[in-house]
Order: structure tokens, then C-alpha cells, then sequence
């Protein structure tokens, strides 16, 4: 989140409805949640006010593990910019989803332990 300058979080902050608006020096991203479900969460991204998408957060529980699938699909209009946040998607975004996740598995496992 390197150049992130500002996140705003809603109010309801939870939940359909909810949103963020993550200000970064390259743009500005609003993430809405779109729909909620007990293993799964759909939501939009409006990217700068002009670029849009849409996606979802999948959980599947596994015997002791739960697996989590994401998928992003939208439209950007600038040829330049698209080729651009693509990359940034399917890079990117993957190892931050990835990081946070292991993140979040050991902040488990520690409060396990205790």
C-alpha cells in the first residue's frame, strides 16, 4: 500500500452497503459490498471515477482448512492504463491477498496458542 495517502471507511462499515475509498497517489479505488452470503462475499470497485469492476471472496471449508478463492472482472476505457492496473491486478493484488492471508492464519494460530 506503498503511496496510499487516505482510507475512508462507511458507515455501516459492515455488511451490504458497506464501503472504502482507498486514496493512492496513482488513483482512487471505492470497494462497495455488493452482497453477502455465509461463505462468500460479491462486491464493485469504481476505479477514479470512471473504470469499474466486480468480484467476490469465496470461502470453502476443507476438513481443517478452508480455501479462499477471489475473482476480479470489469472494464477500463484507457488502453494505457488498463494494460496497467491488469498487471497490477494478477500481481500485485494476488501476493497482497496472499500475504494478508498468511498474516492471518499465524494471527490465529498465536491466539491458539495463548
Amino acid at each position: 500500500m506503498t503511496g496510499t495517502t487516505d482510507i475512508l471507511i462507511s458507515s455501516p462499515s459492515t455488511g451490504v452497503g458497506a464501503h472504502a475509498t482507498i486514496q493512492h497517489q496513482f488513483g482512487n479505488v471505492e470497494i462497495t459490498i455488493t452482497k453477502k452470503k455465509a461463505q462468500a462475499i460479491h462486491f464493485s470497485l469504481l476505479i477514479n471515477d470512471e473504470h469499474t469492476a466486480a468480484g467476490q471472496l469465496t470461502l470453502t471449508p476443507l476438513n481443517d482448512s478452508i480455501t479462499v478463492h477471489w475473482q476480479v472482472s470489469g472494464v477500463i476505457h484507457s488502453t494505457i492504463f488498463g494494460g496497467y492496473i491488469a498487471l497490477y491486478m494478477e500481481y500485485y493484488v494476488q501476493q497482497l491477498m496472499i500475504s494478508a492471508f498468511n498474516n492471518l492464519q499465524t494471527e490465529l494460530k498465536l491466539r491458539a496458542s495463548i
